[in-house]
């Protein structure tokens, strides 16, 4: 990982700047790896979540607000096919295609029908089955196994796709 090390995003242990790729402090063995707007988001070889990174909103999954220098495992012990890091939250999809969200809920981007905050991953509102969830700035889109696509979230200048500009709660 490189670049700015501000909240200790780069998961090496520091906040200091990188100009150079620089090795994880954690030897877990990643499988795919998603960088959010101050905080990073990752799998391992064997489907667990960790995060790292800027924590005020609960973007890290471990029921906590305080930041993570390093690669720190998310609550509820699932298994996880894809993660994304958004703005100030984290959406995931596990092994048995379940979609959760967690961190800032504001303009209800979690997509739970609440704008609670949540520092544990917490189910997607409906009884979809998903393949992928992409987190934005303040809103959330995925693709469900049926491959339809579903936005949720802030809709100003109509980022949510549906032809208007009105927020939706999931």
């Amino acid at each position: 990982l490189l670049g700015r090390n501000l909240f200790g995003r780069l998961g090496d242990g520091t906040e200091t700047d990188r100009s150079l790729p620089t090795l994880l402090s954690s030897q877990l063995g990643w499988q795919s790896i998603s960088a959010g707007g101050s905080h990073t988001c990752a799998l391992t070889a064997s489907s667990e979540a960790y995060c790292w990174g800027k924590n005020l909103y609960g973007q890290i999954g471990d029921d906590a607000n305080s930041n993570r220098l390093t690669p720190t495992a998310v609550s509820g012990g699932h298994t996880w096919q894809s993660i994304s890091g958004g703005e100030n939250h984290t959406c995931a999809v596990t092994n048995s295609e379940q979609a959760y969200c967690w961190g800032s809920n504001a303009n209800r981007r979690l997509g739970n029908a609440t704008s609670t905050d949540q520092p544990v991953p917490m189910l997607v509102s409906g009884s979809l089955n998903w393949n992928s969830l992409s987190g934005g700035n303040e809103h959330t889109c995925g693709v469900s196994s049926s491959s339809a696509g579903y936005c949720w979230g802030f809709n100003d200048s109509g980022r949510l796709g549906d032809g208007t500009i009105t927020q939706r709660r999931e």
